[in-house]
């Protein structure tokens, strides 16, 4: 068993794959580095992959055979795992009330759901989880 679990949102993953931000970009690679080694268990949702995805095609201009790679080399990691909640009711409540976008609304469903913080950089997102009452880490 792992000692800590978290769910992680897309907006992490894309500094890691681009290194936008090399602090960021650092700071995802140690939690990467510790979930390869079983140390701790990454969350990500199938939404999370829609919307990282999404960002490096359309945003980055990656294409699909730089890109499958970078996401198989996450799914292969022994710390990281995958899951395909869906959400429709809630996610159409948590957005309407709580979160300005509807991909973070389903990842807020995701951690009600799991019972798991979700780690972010997105200040605005972090506030909203907060004051919606799921525990989150704002990575600095």
């Amino acid at each position: 068993m792992t000692a800590e679990s978290f769910l992680i949102d897309a907006n992490a993953l894309v500094s890691y794959l681009t290194a936008r931000i090399p602090r960021q970009a650092a700071l995802v690679e140690e939690h990467i580095n510790r979930a390869s080694n079983v140390e701790c268990e990454i969350i990500v949702t199938q939404s999370v992959m829609n919307d990282l995805v999404f960002v490096l095609e359309d945003i980055y201009g990656f294409e699909p055979s730089a890109i499958v790679p970078a996401l198989n080399g996450l799914l292969r990691n022994p710390g990281i795992r995958l899951v395909h909640g869906s959400y429709p009711e809630r996610v159409l409540q948590l957005w309407n009330k709580s979160y300005k976008d509807y991909g973070d609304a389903l990842l807020a469903c995701a951690a009600e759901d799991l019972h798991f913080p979700i780690y972010t950089f997105d200040k605005p997102f972090y506030k909203e989880l907060k004051k919606a009452g799921i525990s989150a880490k704002l990575l600095v």
